[in-house]
Order: structure tokens, then C-alpha cells, then sequence
């Protein structure tokens, strides 16, 4: 759903759907096959991730599960590879920046060719250039992303097969969230501003909440010294 307008939807298959009639489903195709193509059968060329900027509407992004990450500038009308720079690997999840319009996250698994690196990449030109985030991630795959608003792009949050990790400093230092969090699978998240809590989908352990003032963050920007 649009954070502009939540009569607009996006959809992807091979190629990226809007909707511009809310719950009536009039799709219609504002991409071209965004995948390399069906070589080994259709499951394996899907778009696995789609994003669209919290800052601007008409910056859309799409990640698919064949190593490729696109662009559109322009709601839609043409789209721009930004694969280079980024890993040969499933696009778990690309994350439009919650702040800066020209800002996005994207992560990837590897565990199809027995890469267990925890691939986590930014780019503050809209996927002109990358820099690599991983930091001091353990071994896992990154399955989803969570920036903190109002935190200049510095607290970010993953989900991945062991449990959550965050960083307060833009990706060079990492820490796992919640001393009694149970070592499973994470595959989404989202933020509760009424409650300052990071909520977590796991795989076997239902819905688990995280109280983010104890890490010493909030949705406000941190006082900047005169």
C-alpha cells in the first residue's frame, strides 16, 4: 500500500502491478519482465520484494529472487537496473530510506548457493553506488529491514534466521536484540510508534514485540550539539 495514498497498490510477479481503486482489484503493468527471464521454470524468476519511498511517490523499487534490483523514478513510467554493486543472490528485501528521498536498503540470501554472508547493502543515490552494511553480522541471511525514522539512517534493525540485530550506528557495529529472544527464524518487522516497540514475525514463535527504549532510541532525532 502507498504511503501517499492508500487507494494505490503495488504487486509484483515477473513485473511490477499498480491498482489506483483501492479494494476494487483493476491491476495493470508498469513494468516490463524485471527478471532474467523463465529459464529454470517460473518459481525460480518471481519479484520477491517491492518498496515504494515514504518521501517521494513517484520513486518505486522491486528486488527479485534471481539477483536483480530495480528502480523507477518516475511512479513507474521506466525503470533502471541498479544491480551493479550488489551480490548474484535472491533479493530478500529492498527498503526505500524512511527520511531521504534518494537513500534505499537492500538485503539477499545466499543459502541457494551455500553463502550464509549476511549480505546488507545502502545507497545514498538511489542504487547508483552500494556500501556494504554488514558490519560484524554473524552468518545468517538477512530476511527483512527496518530503519528508524528520525535517526539519520543510523538505527537499523534485521530480521534474520537466529533472531534480530540492530545497529545504532549506521551499520558498523551490530548487536542481537532481547536476551531471552528464542533463536528462530525473523522474516518481517515493523515499528509500533504509539508504543516505541519493534515488532517482529517470527517462524515458530508467533508474534514477538521489542521495547525499544531499552536500547535508547525513540521515533524523535537524537539533540544535535550546537
Amino acid at each position: 500500500m502507498s504511503y501517499h495514498n492508500s487507494d494505490v497498490l503495488y504487486a509484483g510477479t515477473y513485473r511490477m502491478y499498480k491498482t489506483i481503486s483501492g479494494g476494487i482489484p483493476a491491476w495493470t503493468a508498469i513494468s516490463g519482465d524485471l527478471t532474467d527471464g523463465n529459464i529454470y521454470g517460473s518459481p525460480f524468476h518471481t519479484i520477491s520484494t517491492v518498496h515504494e519511498s515514504p518521501v517521494d511517490s513517484q520513486y518505486l523499487y522491486a528486488g527479485t529472487t534471481d539477483g536483480n534490483v530495480w528502480r523507477s523514478l518516475d511512479a513507474g513510467d521506466s525503470w533502471d537496473n541498479i544491480t551493479a554493486g550488489l551480490p548474484d543472490r535472491y533479493v530478500t528485501c529492498v527498503k526505500a530510506h524512511p527520511n531521504e528521498a534518494s537513500g534505499v536498503f537492500v538485503a539477499h540470501s545466499g543459502y541457494r548457493q551455500d553463502d550464509n554472508i549476511p549480505h546488507l547493502h545502502y545507497s545514498d543515490d538511489n542504487g547508483n553506488t552500494w556500501t556494504n552494511l554488514s558490519g560484524d553480522l554473524p552468518q545468517l541471511a538477512i530476511n527483512h529491514i527496518e530503519v528508524m525514522p528520525n535517526n539519520f539512517g543510523n538505527v537499523i534493525f534485521v530480521a534474520t534466521d537466529g533472531g534480530v540485530y540492530a545497529t545504532l550506528n549506521g551499520g558498523q557495529n551490530w548487536d542481537r536484540l532481547g536476551g531471552d529472544f528464542p533463536y528462530v527464524p525473523c522474516y518481517d518487522l515493523d515499528l509500533n510508534v504509539a508504543k516505541n516497540e519493534l515488532i517482529v514475525g517470527t517462524f515458530g514463535r508467533a508474534i514477538q514485540t521489542f521495547p525499544l527504549d531499552s536500547i535508547g532510541v525513540s521515533f524523535m532525532p537524537p539533540a544535535v550539539a550546537n
